[in-house]
């Protein structure tokens, strides 16, 4: 193929996209994923297009796909999705569970978000797998804050983080990580310091393991006590 084509792996944080490439290589030499080589052609051959930009991104169950985003002729843009495991093309699955508000509601219901400037929305899963809304916003003279929403009534699910002398009697990260990382044989992609409104400081973070897993935990930040986890151990 002439032209570049960037493989955007959706399932973690930028800083390790080079780590969960190797992942999914070895998957696919493994057999347990279809070559993206084969995906691509199969898909561009069935629609016409640009190709924009391919994520392999994970469904709620372990499913894995491939998400294509292709633009037309006349400047539209399609998006199609592969089963990773069968190359088949599969219908885009649900991107917004049963009852959740749309943006408009959530604006009009979140009390939090009102006299604020609304940076960016976006929908998301939470480790207990609830929906969630994540706002990043900035507030009347102020620095810009990160809420978490509850998707269903517009709830602040927990605050921003506090200030510097608080975050001070945190445990080390590296020190926090590691053990994390030798108990789940996994390495962590992704974390953000979070606060519960009770005030207890916590790092919901996600590890990937050797067979592309991902596991979401949530870690006091202080003890490195694991709050909650959403797959089992190995």
């Amino acid at each position: 193929m002439s032209r570049p084509i960037s493989l955007l792996l959706s399932l973690a944080c930028a800083a390790a996209l080079a780590g969960e490439q190797d992942l999914v290589r070895r998957d696919v030499e493994a057999g347990r994923l279809k070559p993206l080589a084969d995906i691509l052609q199969s898909v561009q051959a069935s629609h016409p297009g640009r190709l924009l930009d391919v994520q392999l991104v994970p469904g709620p169950a372990g499913q894995r796909w491939y998400l294509l985003r292709l633009m037309q002729k006349d400047g539209s843009r399609t998006e199609v999705h592969v089963d990773a495991v069968t190359g088949q093309e599969v219908a885009a699955p649900a991107r917004r569970p049963a009852g959740v508000l749309s943006i408009t509601e959530l604006l009009r219901r979140a009390d939090a978000l009102r006299g604020t400037t609304v940076l960016e929305i976006e929908l998301e899963s939470a480790p207990d797998q609830r929906a969630v809304y994540e706002v990043r916003l900035l507030p009347p003279g102020g620095q810009r804050q990160v809420l978490r929403l509850d998707a269903y009534s517009g709830a602040v699910l927990d605050l921003p983080v506090p200030d510097r002398s608080a975050v001070g009697k945190l445990m080390p990260l590296v020190n926090l990580l590691e053990p994390l990382e030798a108990r789940y044989a996994a390495r962590v992609t992704e974390l953000e310091l979070r606060r519960e409104p009770a005030g207890r400081l916590y790092y919901d973070m996600a590890l990937l393991n050797a067979q592309g897993r991902r596991l979401s935990l949530l870690v006091d930040a202080t003890t490195g006590q694991v709050i909650n986890d959403t797959e089992p151990r190995r």
